[in-house]
């Protein structure tokens, strides 16, 4: 599953999406129907990843916001997690509200979809 349609280095972004890159109300449909389905460890590590990627978007997306809040102090040292926040909201304003408020249809998704390896083999 991809779910950034830029390329090369993880955590960037290659080029600004004219059109969203999310699908997660399509996923969350599909598995609501029954037709998205994988099997319990492919899941699992989906499951994971997404969940590890909505942590680091919410993080950046909390360091963007203090960030350009009045009252911050920019003297410590910048972590790369706020200046890749500061970056992204710079040259695509909103994708990050887009990705916090995405990526948990795509864990839920994900969720519905998952099936014990059992329940997936028929005769």
């Amino acid at each position: 599953m991809t779910v950034c349609t830029g390329g090369g280095h993880a955590g960037g972004l290659d080029h600004v999406p004219d059109e969203t890159p999310f699908a997660g109300q399509l996923f969350l449909n599909l598995a609501r129907e029954g037709r998205l389905v994988l099997d319990a460890d492919a899941a699992d590590e989906l499951l994971a990843r997404l969940e590890r990627s909505l942590g680091t978007v919410l993080a950046r997306l909390e360091a963007a916001r203090r960030w350009n809040g009045c009252g911050h102090d920019r003297d410590p040292p910048l972590h790369d997690y706020v200046v890749d926040g500061v970056f992204i909201e710079q040259i695509a304003p909103g994708w990050l509200d887009q990705a916090a408020d995405e990526l948990p249809r795509y864990i839920a998704a994900l969720r519905l979809a998952r099936r014990p390896a059992a329940a997936r083999k028929t005769g």
